[in-house]
């Protein structure tokens, strides 16, 4: 069985943020369910509701509640950095950011994959409150906003996106092929 947190507020001026900031490569979080909201204030970067940053391992979690962040801003995880997200979701009712003078990279599950992701789906909606400043990219995706050396095996996105501005919006993810992979996602319109 898992284990279930309930009531996660995170509003400190924190960065990365989530229920853990950071997991390293030797980390490893199994069937956890974690409920609540991550809105940190402050740089407000790498920001997700189970983690900021993930080098680790993550199988078999759920987030469901609000994320809000300007840059890497996931519903699991902010910006997955060479880890491994397996059998987990994200149910967001909203996942916001605000630009400011950096590139952008938000999405349902993950913001900036250059991990791998299998078996694994994100819900709720996504919206951007404020464009582009200075011309840099701000990009939103139903699963993964920036997937550029990642995987993605596998996984589902229902996610009703919004953008203002010059948002770059991408249904399922935006990948930089020929150096990452998809295979067996899709992405069903509207959220």
């Amino acid at each position: 069985d898992g284990h279930t947190i309930t009531g996660l507020e995170i509003t400190d001026t924190v960065a990365p943020a989530g229920l853990f900031a950071r997991l390293q490569a030797d980390a490893v979080v199994r069937n956890l369910n974690l409920e609540g909201s991550v809105c940190p204030d402050g740089e407000k970067t790498d920001v997700g509701g189970l983690a900021g940053v993930n080098s680790g391992t993550v199988e078999n979690c759920t987030f469901t509640g609000t994320v809000s962040g300007k840059r890497n801003v996931g519903g699991l995880v902010g910006r997955n950095d060479g880890g491994t997200i397996s059998a987990c979701s994200a149910e967001t009712p909203v996942v916001s950011l605000r630009s400011y003078n950096a590139n952008i990279y938000a999405a349902g599950l993950v913001g900036d994959n250059s991990g791998s992701v299998y078996n694994s789906y994100a819900a709720g909606y996504l919206e951007v409150t404020e464009s582009r400043l200075n011309k840099n990219t701000v990009r939103i995706a139903g699963f993964a906003a920036k997937n550029g050396s990642g995987n993605l095996i596998r996984c589902y996105a229902g996610v009703a996106l919004m953008g203002s501005g010059d948002t770059e919006m991408y249904g399922f993810a935006c990948a930089d092929p020929p150096i990452s992979t998809t295979i067996g996602c899709y992405y069903l319109d509207g959220g």
